[in-house]
């Protein structure tokens, strides 16, 4: 059977994704993909609390995808690979470019040499302002700005056909309990939690957002909490500012020191993506 995969990585998410609008538009069924890979899972620059947010993050796609099967495995990516080729007639695989660490760079080289062998295509986009292969920053600024202004990649969810995967490969029932139990003192992940985050903030959060900056107890409440969310991708850089002319009138006193990093209140306003949100 002829398929497409959607690899998600930091991009958890289904609005503004230019990957999933891309296999959508090949026209056959989608493996809609994450893996939690013990290599990356043991390394040093790992914490629980990071897999926590991902999982959570992973719930919550799957409640903003009721008709669709999410597919996690708990294994190597080279192991959930071999696989998918046994299994299907693979046509592409389509990812965002990872910003991570030496292991998930050598992970993804070991992963296109065998899609390589296979005549597969590995078709990536650019996720953010790192643009590979520069050998100077004479025109980045440029490059960023532009990609930062372009128009936003909304996937026609109502188009995706999904195709569930039968496999030996272990699930996210696999993962530590405490990976998958919420934890009441930290930050919950995913794209409704990111809405809800953005919204308190511009709503009312942003008024003492200069004043309690530098002062970590107040910080806590008055700063954006955005940080997580643009880091796992629940929502995209992009929706970070299209700023001063988008604000709406009833935000006239943010504070100028957040309107450069600030998230478009437009941008997140339901429309063609976030209507598919509960």
């Amino acid at each position: 059977m002829k398929a497409n995969v959607l690899w998600f990585k930091r991009d958890l998410r289904i609005n503004d994704h230019l990957p999933l609008k891309r296999a959508i538009e090949q026209g056959f069924p989608i493996v809609l993909l994450y893996i939690f890979e013990p290599e990356l899972m043991a390394a040093d620059d790992s914490d629980v609390r990071h897999w926590r947010f991902i999982h959570e993050s992973l719930l919550q796609l799957r409640k903003c995808l009721p008709n669709h099967t999410l597919t996690i495995a708990h294994s190597s990516a080279d192991e959930v690979f071999k696989q998918l080729m046994d299994l299907f007639e693979v046509q592409g695989v389509y990812s965002y470019q990872e910003t991570g660490n030496w292991l998930s760079y050598k992970r993804d080289q070991r992963i296109a040499s065998f899609l390589k062998s296979q005549n597969t295509p590995w078709v990536e986009f650019q996720a953010n302002g790192v643009i590979r292969g520069l050998k100077n920053r004479q025109s980045w600024d440029k490059a960023w700005h532009n990609f930062m202004h372009s128009p936003l990649d909304e996937p026609s969810i109502e188009q995706l056909t999904s195709q569930p995967v039968h496999w030996l490969i272990p699930d996210e029932t696999s993962l530590p309990d405490e990976i998958r139990s919420p934890h009441p003192h930290f930050q919950p992940g995913g794209i409704l939690n990111a809405q809800r985050y953005a919204k308190s903030f511009f709503d009312l959060r942003h008024r003492t957002y200069s004043l309690h900056i530098s002062k970590p107890e107040e910080a806590r409440k008055s700063c954006s909490r955005f940080s997580p969310y643009l880091a796992y991708g629940n929502f995209n850089g992009r929706f970070m500012p299209k700023s001063r002319e988008v604000m709406p009138e009833r935000w006239p006193i943010l504070s100028p020191a957040f309107i450069g990093i600030a998230i478009s209140f437009k941008s997140l306003k339901p429309n063609a993506a976030w209507s598919f949100f509960p």
